[in-house]
């Protein structure tokens, strides 16, 4: 956070578009789950769940992974920070977050010396409790969101790339949305197109700034939350 007052201040004074590099907003399976969560399809939400879990050695599998930034705490490191796009997708789907409770720390056989495990509970200002599972160390990689409304329950993951809804009228499962032939790279790309677009109209990015220091705030106070051992409230300010 430091100098950030300073970033905003020259953003703001030279009129400039930013742009947050979190890649999930342009994830088709989560964007269709931003589209159900505003229709009000599932009701009232009352809490989610998110899963994020895979082996950092197999990340970049041309280099020694311990000297990479994600596995150093000296160059802002570990799997809270650097796993901060579950934490921004959930801010994209429920607003800002009121309270955190967070377990964090080294607890793996990795040569790391940052963070490899995170488990937050998370508390939104809307009242929607999330649970937020962040890991280095397993194979195969696996990502998860479940989320429980009053009418409905939503799940995703990234084996299937399918996204359904259980009815609970006619208790049973309904596939929605099928991703089939999903290219990766294909987020980086929209993302990228994205900002250039905003530049050319002069628009507001779907997460510019603003949005990138709450989720930053969020993470820092999950870390407090588990050196503390203590409930943190999210400084508005």
């Amino acid at each position: 956070m430091r100098n950030v007052k300073k970033l905003r201040s020259l953003i703001s004074s030279k009129k400039l578009i930013t742009q947050m590099g979190c890649n999930f907003r342009f994830h088709p399976c989560l964007i269709k789950i931003k589209k159900i969560l505003d229709t009000n399809e599932l009701g009232r939400i009352i809490s989610v769940q998110v899963e994020s879990s895979s082996y950092l050695p197999d990340w970049h599998p041309y280099e020694n992974y311990r000297f990479g930034y994600a596995a150093r705490d000296d160059l802002g490191g570990g799997i809270a920070l650097t796993c901060i796009h579950e934490l921004d997708f959930l801010y994209w789907f429920f607003g800002d977050v009121k309270k955190i409770f967070s377990v964090t720390g080294k607890y793996s056989d990795l040569e790391v010396t940052s963070d490899d495990l995170s488990a937050m509970i998370i508390i939104f200002k809307n009242n929607v409790v999330g649970e937020l599972h962040l890991d280095y160390f397993q194979r195969p990689d696996f990502k998860s969101c479940k989320i429980k409304g009053t009418k409905s329950t939503l799940y995703w993951d990234s084996t299937t790339n399918e996204v359904k809804l259980f009815s609970q009228k006619n208790k049973s499962w309904k596939s929605i949305y099928k991703l089939k032939n999903f290219d990766n790279n294909q987020m980086y790309v929209d993302e990228l197109k994205h900002f250039f677009k905003c530049i050319k109209n002069n628009k507001k990015t779907i997460n510019d700034i603003d949005d990138g220091i709450k989720t930053l705030k969020v993470v820092l106070s999950a870390k407090k939350s588990s050196e503390s051992g203590n409930l943190i409230t999210i400084n508005k300010k």
